[in-house]
């Protein structure tokens, strides 16, 4: 018998108990080596840039003849579907709160307008509402046509929390947020937090799911360890874990196994993490969704919103996936002007003839499969020290190992770099990448084993995960 709450097809059945049991509960290029690494001529200026409901067996059988059924042609988000007659008496004649952003600005324009519902309150991540502030930059609160805003992200950790207080009179707390499918990306981590409040304060906590942006069917890179949990890694998942929104929930919510660890941010000495095992849960489902494909690519997907400052495009999102594990490392993420994430900056590099023969030593450690690594000129110094991430087939291209490849190949064509930035920086690429092995490898450049053994390890941890993710996949 499943432990999961999720049942989409016998709401009719559940929502009965809903009211007494879920209130309660483009840069010039260079001349490049031959070989798929190949430059290609690239003259255009780069661009600015419970739970609640139980009956599980019942669950299970239905859940089980819905994913046999013919999919439809059209994708519907789980926010079209919460209005239906099926899904509103979630929300009807409710008190509800949401979390959202500019991804989700519809969704809260049609909570405002639905005389069905009253909207109390909306939260805001990192980025703020509008989704324009600056990574890492306090978000502060406002009002958005009468509704209250509140800022979920500022100078600490308790910051990142929604306060007790605030869902004091909220009966649902919804959460809608446009996710890319990275642990570091720390949407997620907000979610796992706003469970955490609901469970707290035992209000209902109802997940309207979307597609991954990066597509919800590739899981790669290093698994979080338990002593590295933190606001950019909140469980033990992979670097990218290939699950919705509303399936992430439900792990998060069950598995504790993989959430079981340090509370974050813990308050007091044996403060348990794990706390939103009796949080009343729902994920109102998405249907016509294919979870091989990316967000963009869906039929009937609503246009790509910007989900932050630096990830304008669904190609920066999955550059965005490797990209995000160079920090505090001596490659760069960011270059200022260009498209961010799909160019990185290697600061080590001296020339372009140097550029050249980087790109060629990376492509004798990894083959860079659906990618194609471009040397480009920084227009700022006029030094060829950058290196563009030309996204050639999504399905193949795997950025964590491409990442992680590009840093293998720095530590060992440049050993004499300091491979962590600072010691500082040290303690960031730690809790990004998660796993202390690869600190402990990198640290040693002249004792790295061959590339080929590093991704072995990588994929024994992946499997381990799917054994697990496989329990709370919808789609």
């Amino acid at each position: 018998m499943s432990s999961r709450s999720i049942v989409p097809l016998c709401l009719g059945v559940l929502i009965a108990g809903y009211s007494s049991s879920c209130c309660h509960e483009r840069p010039a290029a260079v001349g490049a080596p031959s070989g798929e690494a190949q430059a290609r001529p690239h003259s255009a200026t780069a661009p600015a840039v419970p739970a609640a409901w139980p009956r599980p067996a019942e669950a299970e059988r239905l859940v089980s003849l819905s994913r046999r059924a013919a999919r439809p042609e059209k994708l519907r988000l789980g926010s079209d579907r919460l209005f239906d007659s099926e899904y509103l008496p979630l929300v009807a004649g409710r008190r509800v709160a949401v979390m959202a952003n500019q991804t989700s600005r519809s969704t809260v324009d049609r909570l405002i307008d639905d005389r069905r519902v009253s909207l109390v309150a909306v939260f805001a991540p990192e980025h703020g509402f509008n989704g324009t502030a600056p990574a890492g930059d306090p978000v502060a609160a406002e009002t958005y046509r009468g509704v209250p805003v509140y800022g979920c992200f500022g100078g600490g950790d308790e910051t990142r929390r929604i306060p007790a207080e605030l869902l004091a009179g909220v009966d649902v707390l919804l959460f809608e947020i446009q996710d890319l499918g990275t642990r570091h990306y720390t949407y997620v981590s907000s979610m796992y937090l706003a469970m955490d409040s609901a469970a707290d304060t035992h209000t209902a906590f109802v997940v309207l799911d979307r597609p991954v942006a990066v597509n919800g069917a590739a899981v790669e890179g290093p698994v979080l360890e338990a002593e590295c949990q933190s606001f950019v890694g909140v469980g033990r998942l992979p670097n990218r874990y290939g699950m919705t929104i509303g399936e992430l929930a439900l792990l998060f919510k069950h598995e504790a196994g993989i959430m079981d660890g340090p509370r974050y941010p813990r308050r007091t000495e044996g403060d348990a993490y794990w706390n939103v095992k009796d949080l009343a849960l729902f994920v109102v489902p998405m249907t016509g969704y294919d979870r091989t494909l990316c967000a963009d690519e869906q039929a009937g997907a609503p246009a790509w919103v910007p989900t932050s400052p630096n990830v304008p495009s669904v190609d920066a999102a999955l550059c965005y996936v490797g990209a995000g594990l160079f920090d505090g490392n001596a490659v760069k993420e960011m270059v200022r002007g260009y498209e961010q994430f799909v160019y990185v900056g290697l600061p080590f590099v001296k020339d372009g003839a140097a550029l050249v023969a980087f790109i060629a030593a990376a492509g004798r450690i990894y083959d860079f499969p659906g990618v194609a690594l471009e040397p480009c000129v920084d227009p700022r110094t006029g030094r060829a020290d950058v290196l563009k991430l030309a996204v050639t087939d999504r399905a193949r291209f795997n950025p964590s190992y491409a990442a992680l490849a590009l840093m293998y190949a720095q530590a060992k064509e440049y050993p004499e770099v300091p491979f962590f930035s600072s010691e500082a920086g040290k303690r960031s690429f730690l809790l990004i990448a998660g796993a202390r092995w690869l600190v402990d490898l990198f640290s040693r450049p002249a004792e790295l084993p061959p590339f080929a053994e590093m991704i072995e390890r990588l994929e024994k941890e992946t499997e381990a995960f799917k054994a697990i993710r496989a329990r709370y996949l919808l789609y």
